[in-house]
């Protein structure tokens, strides 16, 4: 996984950890403000690996908030005493604005979203799906899965699965099955806890093709980012979401190449 609680020896109210989206790992870059709202608190102590520890909270529910130079503010409710994590670590992870420094050679989709009159139109979810059968990260293991399970098997994995990541369940039918989001991994090997309960049976063999939630910043620009892609010509599903619409696109995305969809209206 990105990242392990090995070096936190301190005992702590909360333990956040702050996952890069785009490397899947703990953020290695950038400057973070954490606060918790309505609450009277010193600032967190930063330790390696990403992590910041809160001591000396009261306990029950709370608002955090992660503000960032590069990276899009996130804001959350947490429960203190129901983290969904067997070392109570409660990881974010936070998504790459636009002038996030991709390194050369990293796979976008970039443009810019106007609205019916012509003005930027931030803040729209933006989730990209990759389709295309050679895009996938992983498989689902031998075993399949089964309706209402909370953890899954995978194997021949391609890259980094981190916490929090999404997947789109696709069968070998080629039928989409559905989205499913990994909270951890488990002690044995290629598996991993879901977010959710599985809705259906999945086969052998599945595959789990990366899917990218971001959105627009205040600009509407839009920088879709793809972790490890080593493929030419992968289709990828757009779909945008505003609080009074739904819109979609296909395109395509290549190794080492920015996709440029230019300043278009939805």
């Amino acid at each position: 996984m990105a990242a392990t609680l090995s070096k936190v020896r301190i005992v702590a109210s909360l333990v956040v950890c702050l996952i890069d989206d785009y490397t899947g790992e703990a953020c290695k870059r950038g400057k973070f403000s954490l606060t918790l709202e309505d609450k009277v608190v010193r600032r967190p102590v930063p330790k390696p690996e990403g992590y910041y520890v809160f001591t000396d909270l009261p306990g029950g529910s709370c608002r955090l908030s992660i503000r960032s130079d590069i990276f899009f503010e996130e804001t959350l409710d947490v429960n203190l005493d129901a983290i969904d994590d067997p070392e109570g670590v409660l990881y974010v992870s936070l998504r790459p604005r636009s002038f996030y420094p991709f390194p050369e050679g990293a796979a976008l989709i970039r443009g810019g979203l106007r609205d019916e009159e012509g003005r930027p139109a931030g803040g729209v979810r933006v989730r990209a799906v990759m389709l295309s059968e050679n895009s996938a990260r992983a498989r689902v293991s031998r075993d399949g899965c089964g309706a209402g399970e909370r953890e899954i098997g995978v194997a021949n994995a391609s890259g980094i699965i981190s916490v929090n990541d999404i997947f789109l369940l696709k069968e070998k039918s080629g039928e989409e099955a559905e989205y499913i989001q990994v909270a951890g991994a488990v002690k044995e090997e290629g598996r991993y806890r879901l977010a959710e309960p599985l809705k259906s049976e999945c086969g052998a063999k599945t595959l789990l093709l990366p899917v990218v939630d971001t959105r627009t910043d205040e600009r509407g620009e839009l920088a879709v980012y793809f972790r490890g892609l080593k493929q030419e010509g992968c289709r990828v599903r757009l779909e945008f979401k505003g609080t009074d619409r739904v819109w979609g696109k296909e395109t395509e995305v290549s190794e080492a190449n920015t996709t440029n969809l230019g300043v278009f209206s939805w």
